[in-house]
């Protein structure tokens, strides 16, 4: 088995199936033909889910001890340092070194001219299904889609990787179809099933004119079925197959893109995924990484699951600068809400309603802080213009806030898509990114 082989990929990256269920609904690509697609070419969007409630006091909205004695911490960050607008923690003590705490510096040296980070969101929930749900879909009850695959179903849902799902909130609503874990040999018999061997290109089960007979009388067949529909049910179901006969063909270009080495995990997860955006089959994307419910020993939970989760978000970005696509790649990391200030009697701390966000890449702007909170982590409100109001009526950022701005970002926000899921609140959501 070659670099390109499909069984090896979905063993080392978790992917599978690719489901033909699709939304019938209009899109921004408009109606797509029952045979082939137009490749994705936009804005490609990469969401990282930190699961379980990281604590942004030693991450972007950095809250340092008063020094080795101080008989209160709030972190134990000794140290904080500043580019631009950023701050971030310098230095940690000794026993949280482990090999892992400066790279959560390193990793803000590197990209810290790049990113925007909000601060202080009003996620309004402890609850970890209602702080995911919030965070992700802008809504805190259910029955609104995930932001990826509302921007896949808006762009065109019937690309065979439209939107790719490795865990987290990853709900549809039947907006797009998903890929997602599931059965490790699948994709590679969708993406060839004309062979017995997914892996043997000589394996097919007819000789090659055969297939090209096969082929013809098929598409014809198909032409002569969708012409003889009325009923627009009817149609759409037709469609949906003929869409996924199609994604059959359309999933082998991922090859062309695949790196030499496909890694474990997240990494693969990453590649996996850029790789098909530059075939043109996939518009966004959500890789999950858990470790962050840390209700004891917080610091030493936190800087693991920080440094894997800030690792990733760096290797995706140095991904899709060899790949040659960063001015065209989105990524926006956030997680179930955050975590209190003060540690409890085992040295963690506990779930907290006000958390952060930070985004980098197309169109995000640059080096740049949005809201605050006070010394005891409380969320200080925002005016029109994004400055901080610390008046105790001002109005709140909340995760509406965020996919508003991520909408207007994707130029999604007028689409008939994202119409079925308004963001209601008091008053008008605001643009984070203006």
């Amino acid at each position: 088995m070659d670099r390109r082989d499909f069984i090896k990929l979905a063993s080392v990256t978790g992917l599978s199936v690719v489901s033909p269920t699709l939304f019938a609904g209009p899109s921004i690509g408009g109606n797509r033909r029952p045979q082939g697609f137009e490749p994705y070419s936009g804005k490609f969007f990469i969401f990282f889910h930190a699961v379980g409630g990281w604590h942004p006091f030693s991450l972007c909205d950095v809250k340092p001890a008063l020094g080795e004695t101080d008989p209160d911490p709030r972190t134990h960050i000794l140290a904080t340092d500043k580019i631009g607008d950023i701050e971030f923690p310098a230095v940690w003590p000794e026993q949280f070194y482990n090999g892992l705490g400066p790279g959560i510096t390193d990793f803000f040296v590197k990209h810290a001219p790049r990113l925007t980070v909000v601060n202080g969101i009003d996620q309004m929930t402890n609850g970890h299904d209602d702080g995911r749900r919030h965070t992700w879909s802008g809504r805190l009850d259910n029955g609104y889609p995930a932001i990826g695959a509302l921007i896949a179903g808006a762009y065109d849902p019937s690309l065979p990787m439209s939107y790719l799902a490795f865990g987290g909130f990853s709900e549809t609503m039947g907006v797009v179809g998903r890929t997602r874990a599931n059965n490790l040999d699948v994709l590679a018999k969708v993406a060839y099933p004309e062979r017995s061997d997914p892996n043997d290109e000589l394996s097919t089960y007819q000789p090659p004119e055969v297939l090209e007979l096969i082929a013809a009388a098929q598409e014809q067949r198909d032409v002569e079925l969708a012409d003889a529909q009325n009923l627009p049910k009817v149609k759409t179901s037709i469609n949906s197959l003929f869409a996924a006969r199609a994604g059959s063909d359309e999933l082998r270009k991922l090859q062309d893109f695949l790196p030499e080495d496909v890694q474990g995990g997240s990494l693969g997860q990453v590649q996996v995924a850029l790789a098909a955006y530059r075939a043109g089959l996939s518009v966004a994307v959500e890789i999950s990484m858990g470790g962050f419910d840390s209700h004891s020993n917080s610091d030493q939970g936190q800087i693991n699951s920080l440094q894997n989760l800030l690792g990733a978000v760096d290797f995706a970005w140095d991904e899709a600068e060899r790949q040659g696509v960063t001015d065209k790649v989105v990524i926006g990391v956030g997680s179930d809400f955050g975590r209190t200030l003060r540690y409890n009697g085992g040295m963690g701390n506990d779930h907290w309603p006000v958390g952060s966000m930070m985004f980098m890449g197309a169109g995000v702007p640059e080096n740049r802080v949005v809201g605050a909170t006070d010394d005891e982590a409380r969320a200080y409100g925002i005016n029109e213009d994004l400055t901080v109001n610390t008046t105790n009526t001002s109005r709140k950022i909340e995760p509406r806030d965020v996919h508003y701005s991520i909408r207007k970002l994707a130029g999604i926000e007028s689409t008939e898509v994202a119409a079925m899921f308004p963001l209601d609140g008091n008053g008008e959501a605001i643009d984070l990114f203006a």
